[in-house]
């Protein structure tokens, strides 16, 4: 290895990194390793690097600066380069580091102040990046890899490519970036494998589309304690069939320009995966986190507060999670449209009090519904929605909202272990077609709607306590079919029974219906009641009335 001088005055110095690298005397072949004195270069032609290249200040980092002045970057490395404690600067398109196939590359202690990215990433190459600075342009990672640590870009971009493999950890982006037709994310993964450790990302993300961090073309990513705050820009998408993220620890929070059509905070779809645990989002002009098209998604632990619409919504997809809190949310906590929705210890409450319209906690439209573990509180709507789909809810607990439980269009809903006390309107209501099964519950005190409800759709209850009515405690209308088993039915402030028209039929055994302010039952003459082994007593209109 040759060791040579770059000096702006003393004697027997190259004056430039050029002069010593193409310096005809030095063979060609050697290693070079180059001591640079304190001072600002200018480089106005690019450098090619063939063997081994260390740059290393003799006055430590931030005494030298080197300015790339002409077009076609600063180095062309074929072979390696290792550049410690500079000061780099260049307004050319060209980046300043540009490394073949064959290069690899090493960056320590070094500040890049550049118009455009570094390129990196040889065929065989070992890269490593360690606390250096990165300011308007950033790295570009294409193929290869290696290992990036403690380091800072300022509106700057770290895009992972095309079947590069690298390790990031402890890195920090500020600074959005231009938006435009076809923004670039700040944090890019695509079609290659990166572990990301310890990033945080402070408005950062191109303004007004896409997201500051993007993994998509079959890239594999896995993050550790990423955060990401931001008034203006989306955080996250994963997108494309064959691509996978999973995030640990991930932070999400800030809300999205006022005037922006506004982005999910995080993004599923085209096919992608994501696991995501131990996470929260707070804040978000619409959703906090959408799924589309063929999108597969596991979470476990996930809270997601004061976002303005839906907190989770899926569509076309499948959405597994477990250990979700949901509060402030504007619209849906799930939504789900033709999804495959599997959840389990759910809580659901605080909707804001400027909520406009009746938003159900759990929504779910055509597709299926699991869960099992759901409390809920404080929603404008019903807590369960489901509208022609299948649906199994197992523990559910509904207390001071608009209504409990509703099946609609056709819909098959099995409810196992439901308590349900102090909402407005319905407890449970089969509606359009729909058949609705609730086991063992407990149903009290509404304010002026009945608590189980069959509107030309057929309901079954099963070991259901029914108490404190304000209206009819149960009811059949329309055609409906409803039938009790082993339930007690008392204390409405009207009857305890009401059968309304002559379509409807009601089947009742081993049952109670006692206490009532009305009618223990009232039904249509016509109407078919069908009664084995029924108590009724002590209902102040009479037990049985019938009455059009």
């Amino acid at each position: 290895m040759y060791a040579v001088r770059v000096s702006k005055t003393a004697p027997h110095a190259y004056r430039s990194l050029r002069e010593a690298v193409t310096d005809e005397r030095l063979d060609g072949s050697e290693d070079l390793y180059v001591h640079i004195e304190p001072g600002e270069y200018e480089e106005t032609r690019s450098i090619r690097v063939f063997r081994q290249l260390l740059v290393v200040p003799t006055e430590g980092p931030g005494t030298v600066r080197i300015s790339a002045a002409g077009d076609d970057g600063l180095f062309h490395v074929r072979g390696a380069l290792e550049l410690y404690g500079l000061l780099v600067r260049s307004a050319s398109a060209e980046p300043v580091v540009t490394a073949s196939e064959a290069g690899r590359v090493k960056l320590a202690d070094c500040v890049f102040d550049t118009a455009s990215a570094l390129r990196l990433g040889g065929r065989h190459s070992d890269d490593e990046v360690v606390n250096c600075r990165f300011e308007n342009g950033g790295i570009v990672w294409h193929g290869g890899g290696g290992q990036l640590s403690d380091c800072h870009f300022e509106r700057a971009v770290l895009h992972i490519q095309y079947g590069a493999e690298a390790t990031v950890h402890s890195v920090e982006f500020t600074g959005y970036l231009a938006g435009g037709e076809n923004p670039l994310p700040t944090l890019g993964i695509r079609g290659a494998t990166a572990k990301v450790t310890d990033c945080v990302l402070t408005d950062a993300g191109p303004v007004g589309s896409s997201t500051a961090v993007n993994v998509s073309e079959k890239g594999r990513a896995r993050f550790e304690n990423l955060s990401f705050t931001s008034d203006r820009t989306a955080a996250i998408s994963v997108v494309h069939e064959g691509t996978r993220a999973e995030f640990s620890g991930l932070l999400v929070e800030g809300r999205q320009d006022p005037e922006a059509d506004g982005e999910s905070s995080v993004s599923v779809y085209l096919g992608a995966e994501a696991f995501i645990g131990n996470a929260r989002i707070t804040g978000g002009r619409r959703n906090g986190l959408t799924l589309n098209s063929g999108a597969r998604v596991i979470l476990d632990g996930l809270t997601i507060e004061d976002v303005r619409v839906h907190g989770i919504s899926v569509k076309e997809s499948a959405l597994n999670g477990r250990s979700l809190v949901f509060r402030g949310v504007g619209g849906n906590a799930v939504r789900g449209t033709d999804a495959r929705l599997t959840l389990s210890d759910v809580e659901i409450g605080d909707q804001p009090p400027e909520t406009e319209g009746a938003w159900c906690g759990l929504r779910a439209w055509q597709g299926s519904l699991e869960v099992d573990g759901l409390r809920v509180s404080g929603l404008t709507g019903a807590a369960v929605g489901a509208w022609g789909c299948r649906a199994n809810l197992t523990g559910v607990t509904v207390e001071n909202s608009r209504s409990g439980i509703g099946a609609e269009e056709d819909s098959t809903v099995r409810v196992d272990g439901f308590v349900c006390s102090r909402v407005e309107a319905n407890m449970v209501t089969a509606l359009s077609g729909s058949v609705v099964e609730v086991v063992d519950a407990k149903l009290t005190d509404n304010q002026g709607y009945g608590l189980a409800f069959a509107d030309a759709g057929d309901l079954t209850l099963r070991s259901v306590s029914i108490s404190g009515s304000g209206y009819n405690a149960v009811g059949v209308d329309n055609g409906g079919s409803l039938t009790l088993e082993d339930v007690d039915v008392r204390n409405s402030s009207s009857a305890g029974l009401m059968v309304a028209d002559a379509e409807s039929r009601a089947t009742l055994r081993r049952s109670r219906i006692t206490g009532n302010a009305l009618a223990g039952v009232q039904a249509h003459p016509d109407a078919v009641v069908e009664m084995r082994d029924v108590v009724l007593r002590d209902n102040e209109g009479g037990d049985w009335v019938y009455s059009e």
